[in-house]
């Protein structure tokens, strides 16, 4: 479920770009400082995003910036945005409790080389886990029942494809408006939960083919009553239900952004929900499509 939600870069002007660097490298350093070195490899386009959308929604524009030596690669030198601390603090204390839980679901779900390493992993985590959510517990809470409510949703005999993303909708809206109060919290649980119903049905048709093959849940398959042997002469259907259904949560998403006050981050917000959400469909769902088309 992380790395859909990045910018369109192509359509970045220069500065708007180096922005959106700095924002990520500085998370990539809170984290580390927060949460000790191994976490800056959880550093997800996600985060990213929570961050910037949380200084776009506390109006907070005495932002600074330096340039200091990259510390997983000191050859290179990273420009940091500076005076965000607590947005950084919160984008980095959900990073490392939805790592936890993502492990946690693998543990459910994967086979028992990846189970393995996914029971290690969190046993790593633990400590990790334990301080970001002492320290966030409403995002713990809403990451816990996530994951309560998308067993009972994935387990019911009463399907409906959108049961299957209302958990991941309900928690990202809890997440994306827990700072706030006010007009901000009810824009922001607004465009949270359309977008974390985009999230869920995206990862859903990015492991399509994967938990085809190993057998696992997956709402696309379920719908479809889809096998194996079907699924080549199926996939362009597929396809365009899939594009269909994550095209009804970007208009929610983008008139809740329009809702948030002007920010100099806001062209990079505008990228990323109404330049790179549509790309990441693209690239999805039929990317393969197009490089037999030209070839």
């Amino acid at each position: 479920m992380f790395g859909y939600v990045k910018t369109n870069r192509p359509e970045l002007l220069i500065k708007e770009d180096a922005a959106y660097k700095s924002v990520y490298c500085a998370l990539c350093r809170t984290l580390g400082k927060e949460y000790g070195f191994f976490t800056r490899f959880t550093l997800n386009y996600e985060c990213t995003f929570l961050a910037l959308l949380t200084l776009v929604a506390q109006r907070q524009e005495s932002l600074s910036f330096e340039k200091k030596r990259c510390v997983c690669n000191p050859l290179k030198k990273c420009v940091y945005c500076k005076n965000c601390d607590s947005a950084l603090s919160y984008a980095a204390g959900v990073s490392v409790i939805l790592t936890y839980w993502k492990l946690q679901d693998n543990i459910e779900d994967q086979r028992f080389l990846r189970r393995f390493f996914s029971k290690l992993s969190a046993f790593f985590w633990r400590r990790k886990h334990r301080k970001a959510a002492g320290k966030y517990p409403e995002v713990e809470q809403a990451a816990a029942e996530m994951m309560r409510q998308q067993e009972m949703a994935e387990n019911t005999e009463d399907f409906l494809i959108d049961r299957c993303a209302d958990p991941t909708a309900k928690m990202l809206s809890a997440i994306l408006s827990q700072p706030f109060e006010g007009t901000e919290k009810r824009i922001l649980e607004e465009l949270g939960y359309h977008l974390g119903r985009w999230i869920y049905f995206i990862d859903a048709a990015d492991d399509l083919e994967e938990d085809l093959s190993q057998g696992s849940f997956n709402p696309f398959i379920r719908e479809f009553s889809l096998t194996r042997e079907q699924f080549g002469e199926k996939r362009r259907e597929i396809c365009v239900r899939c594009n269909e259904v994550l095209n009804f949560s970007i208009p929610p998403i983008l008139s809740a952004l329009t809702l948030l006050p002007n920010h100099s981050f806001s062209p990079i917000l505008d990228n990323i929900l109404g330049k790179g959400l549509p790309e990441m469909q693209r690239k999805i769902l039929f990317s393969k499509e197009e490089g037999k088309a030209e070839s």
